[in-house]
């Protein structure tokens, strides 16, 4: 099998509205949109890149695709290279900021938005974690 891509389809009654946040404040580019099926990608550096789609409920491709997403137990995260950076961006353009910018023991310095359909987006930048922090957590 040669997987060709690996995305996240949100069903929401506001697909043009996490449409324009996902390219407004992260560079998404619009793939392929109509009134039932938009999807997004954003390329990655070296060759691949992440997509995400979003559909309404009232779509056509039957019951099995139409419940709406509550927005709970899933996130979208969203690897920079500068998350400080990223996080005055995403402020300054009026994202609503759900967590301020910070740095974890775990190795991560990051900052969470959330989509207009509730999505939280967490923007992370890799860090060197606390020494000995993943000790506790090792595999036996």
């Amino acid at each position: 099998m040669k997987i060709e891509d690996v995305f996240v389809l949100i069903c929401t009654d506001r697909v043009f509205e996490c449409r324009d946040f996902y390219v407004q404040h992260f560079g998404f580019v619009v793939s392929f949109q109509s009134t039932i099926y938009v999807q997004l990608h954003v390329d990655a550096p070296g060759g691949g890149g992440f997509s995400i789609a979003f559909m309404p409920p009232n779509h056509p491709f039957g019951d099995a695709y139409r419940e709406v997403f509550s927005g709970k137990g899933a996130f979208v995260t969203i690897q920079v290279a500068d998350a400080a950076q990223a996080f005055k961006r995403v402020r300054d353009a009026g994202a609503p900021i759900v967590l301020q910018l910070a740095d974890e023991a775990w190795g991560q310095r990051h900052f969470m938005t959330q989509d207009p359909h509730g999505t939280l987006v967490d923007v992370v930048q890799s860090i060197d974690p606390v020494p000995g922090y993943y000790d506790q957590y090792e595999v036996k």
